[in-house]
């Protein structure tokens, strides 16, 4: 009685785009994206993956928040990087809903670019420290966020209220 019925992802996406996907969410493997379609924000932006839309988180940064002073710069810094051109998305795991991914263009580190044009503050919990020496180098010349005079760590400005907080609002885990 159900015998041509698809079972599965066949239902909804074609079998290229069923591949493609698959890849990213449980392979982890690099994927090329076919356009970054727009960002949220500084560290949050979509892709156009087979025909598909994927949020995706970029890893190892963090960007100030929708509201947060620096945040609009940020996100338009971030699409001038990389909307609209293709991008290698190297995905590392889940968060919600968005992918955490390293995006590159070429051999271009998006998040490197990112946090030293002062932009996005390193996040060493996630990064291990990767960007420190651009983060010191963006704030040594008052780059980006680092020109704001009461600037608050997009994790401060999340958290507000954290002890470590209350000592140093740059405070980033």
């Amino acid at each position: 009685m159900f015998q041509n019925r698809e079972r599965g992802f066949g239902r909804w996406f074609p079998k290229s785009q069923t591949l493609i996907i698959f890849s990213v969410l449980v392979l982890n493997e690099s994927v090329f994206a076919d356009k970054i379609i727009s960002c949220n924000d500084g560290d949050t932006c979509r892709a156009l993956v087979a025909k598909t839309k994927l949020k995706v988180r970029l890893s190892g940064i963090d960007a100030p928040e929708t509201g947060q002073d620096g945040a609009e710069s940020s996100r338009k810094f971030l699409e001038g990087l990389i909307k609209n051109k293709d991008v290698t998305l190297k995905c590392s795991g889940k968060h919600g809903d968005r992918q955490i991914c390293s995006i590159y263009i070429g051999h271009i580190d998006i998040q490197k670019e990112m946090v030293s044009a002062g932009w996005a503050f390193d996040y060493p919990k996630y990064s291990l420290g990767k960007y420190k020496t651009e983060q010191n180098s963006a704030k040594k010349s008052r780059k980006g966020l680092w020109a704001i005079k009461e600037l608050t760590s997009p994790y401060c400005y999340r958290y507000l209220g954290v002890k470590k907080c209350n000592e140093d609002k740059l405070y980033q885990p």
